[in-house]
Formats: C-alpha cells, structure tokens, sequence
C-alpha cells in the first residue's frame, strides 16, 4: 500500500491500530447518545444481567473497542484482497472512502449477526426475552452510522499519522 512507502511496516501497523481504537471510541460515542437518548442504553447492561446507566456504558465502550480491533482486521483482509482496487487505496481521498463503505456495511453485518441473530438467543440465557429474529430498526441504523464513522474516522487517522 501507498502508506507503507512513507512509514514502515511496523509503525504502519501501530497507527492502524491506534486509528482502530480511537474511530471505534469516537463512533461508540455517537452511537451510544443515540442508544441513550433512545432510552435503549440499559437494554446494553441487560444483555448482561446487570442494570444501570452507567454499567451499560461500560459495556457499550467494550463493545466499542472489539468492534474496532474487528473492524481493523477486517481492513487488513480486505486490503489484501483489494476489492476496491489498488488506484482508489493509492489516493488520498480513496482511502477514507473504501474505509468508509466497508464501515458502513460492517455495522450493517454486525447488526444481523448480533442484534438479529444473537441478541435474542443470548436474552433467553440471562432473562432478557426478545423476539427472533430481533428486527429492531433504530438499532440498525445506529450501526450502520456506527460502521460509517468508523470507518471514516479509521481511513483520516490512518493517512494523516502515517503521511510524512
């Protein structure tokens, strides 16, 4: 990749992990005020048996925070095989987008594999009955804003801490 000619390999990696994290955290934010404001946040500390505000922040930060890791190796994947082609990666602005769009239909992935699909099986465990699938709505988009974030997020940190 382009980056890697202006930094190396390692650091490359350091600031792909870096610029994970941060996007993650920065979109966890944003996602959870929506979730909050939703009345839906302890709906997050249910999930595990507890209850309060305050608890399911803490839980929505974790979440956050594997989400990103996921979602960095995710990139890496998709940087190996390069679906969106070597040009559109090679450019400034190319990068942020691809990013972006893989965001967007990463939070849209994780909304179906999590929230439709495992939410309900998982409530049954810990008494929080849901219907399956969980077709919930105002969760899907708060996903999909979550992923689209990231992802840009990801894609501006990424160039400008690796750009010489």
């Amino acid at each position: 990749m382009a980056v890697e000619r202006s930094v190396g390999i390692r650091e490359a990696e350091d600031e792909a992990f870096a610029s994970a994290v941060i996007g993650a955290l920065v979109a966890g934010v944003v996602f959870g005020i929506l979730l909050h404001r939703a009345g839906r946040m302890t709906a997050v500390a249910a999930l595990y048996g507890q209850d309060g505000v305050a608890v399911a922040w803490a839980f929505h930060f974790l979440h956050s925070f594997l989400a990103g890791v996921v979602f960095l190796a995710v990139v890496v994947l998709l940087s190996r095989l390069d679906p969106f082609g070597a040009t559109s990666l090679g450019r400034p602005i190319g990068f942020p987008v691809a990013t972006a769009v893989a965001g967007l239909l990463y939070g849209i992935v994780l909304w179906g594999l999590l929230v439709a699909t495992l939410v309900p099986l998982w409530g049954r465990i810990v008494g929080f009955e849901r219907p399956f699938p969980f077709l919930h709505r105002p969760t899907l988009v708060g996903l999909a804003v979550f992923g689209g974030l990231l992802g840009s997020l990801y894609g501006i940190f990424f160039l400008l801490s690796t750009r010489q």
